[in-house]
């Protein structure tokens, strides 16, 4: 039975939510005459959604009902509703665009936020009916009309007054389908990226390399992708990052996935892999590294990168690392001991003269060597 090495790229969990579209930032009060100019809604819609399928309600707490808010469209039942085609367009960033919409006393009857205590709004998708975020402001809004009609809106934690800074607004600070991040009084910036905010286009939980024989199998697992075409995977050859494979994502989706891709023929080492983001429009992130040891049929295999020195052994077992110059003569001992399956990582060159070296590790009857250069 072949033994796998297993060496994991530690890569936190995120929760997931049920969709890639949520409200990103909203202003409601603030100190400036007539709360001018300081209310708006922004919404993150994965790039290229159709607008004309979204819509925002505006709930008033005093009684559950939607008020008109602003002019816009009414939904089947009658209620008032801004829908999206009338937000403006602002930055597109990682599979993502921020919409904004700013509510003025003249946008049309009641025209700003009501003020609380409390007051709601909803993010709904009207071509579905379905209410994808309903929040609310100074405690719990419940609905009694409208798409959101029964529900109770998620209160955001955070609130404004009429002496709340005009510059100041309520943001998340995440920026994902799988966690858009909770809310806080942020710098205010309508139609571009909240501070502290990093838009990710995909939620990446783990990503793990394993040796089966002479190949490399790479594992990951993703808990939301937006935009997402897929991922390269690519290796360290000397001081270059070579393509090996390109594996194709599933594009928008808040679902868990998982993916595996098996490289064979690498030889022994430890060689360094990467997974490579690609968006649906060529941008390219860096989701991971990991590095997996390929051993030889001995079962101990010695590697030399950068001032370091690599030992790798199959099955636990007494394990001696030398260093000897190229006369032959033993100018050091790295280690001598027992060595658990896996990998052990040791510095080289330090008090030795500038020269080639030989390093050469011992152990159950077999041993392996490669050459180090300390360079001074």
């Amino acid at each position: 039975m072949r033994k796998l090495l297993l060496l994991t790229a530690a890569l936190a969990a995120t929760p997931t939510v049920a969709s890639a579209q949520f409200i990103n930032e909203f202003s409601y009060d603030c100190s400036a005459t007539d709360d001018a100019g300081c209310e708006f809604v922004e919404i993150a819609l994965p790039t290229g959604a159709t607008l004309a399928s979204y819509a925002v309600f505006f709930y008033n707490g005093n009684g559950g009902s939607v008020y008109n808010a602003v002019s816009g469209s009414n939904d089947a039942t009658g209620a008032a509703n801004v829908p999206l085609t009338s937000f403006t367009a602002g930055a597109s960033i990682n599979g993502f665009t921020l919409y904004t919409f700013t509510l003025t006393a003249s946008a049309g009857s009641g025209g700003r936020f009501q003020n609380g205590a409390p007051d709601g709004f909803a993010l709904v998708n009207t071509s579905t009916s379905t209410v994808i975020s309903f929040l609310s402001y100074e405690g719990s809004t419940l609905a009694t009309n409208g798409p959101a009609n029964g529900m109770t809106g998620v209160d955001v934690g955070v609130s404004q007054t009429n002496a709340t800074a005009p510059t100041i607004s309520i943001g998340r600070t995440g920026g994902s389908a799988a966690d858009p991040g909770s809310f806080a009084l942020v710098t205010a910036t309508p139609g571009a990226v909240n501070s502290n905010q990093a838009f990710l286009p995909v939620e990446l939980s783990s990503f793990t390399a394993a040796t089966d024989g002479s190949d490399a199998v790479l594992r990951w697992t993703t808990e939301s992708e937006t935009s997402n075409s897929g991922f390269a995977i690519e290796t360290l050859r000397g001081a270059t990052w070579t393509e090996l494979a390109f594996v194709t994502g599933r594009g928008t989706t808040s679902e868990r996935a998982s993916y595996e891709r098996r490289s064979d023929g690498l030889g022994t080492g430890t060689p360094l892999f990467r997974l490579v983001q690609r968006d649906l429009d060529g941008t390219a992130t860096v989701a991971g590294t990991v590095e997996v040891a390929i051993l030889p049929e001995s079962g101990l295999a010695v590697e030399t990168r950068r001032g370091l020195v690599r030992v790798s052994v199959r099955e636990a077992q007494a394990v001696t690392v030398e260093a000897f110059d190229v006369t032959g003569r033993r100018v050091a001992v790295l280690a001598e001991g027992a060595f658990e399956a896996g990998t052990r990582e040791f510095a080289f060159g330090a008090g030795l003269a500038a020269g080639v070296y030989v390093v050469r590790a011992s152990g159950n009857g077999a041993s392996a060597s490669a050459t180090a250069v300390v360079v001074r």
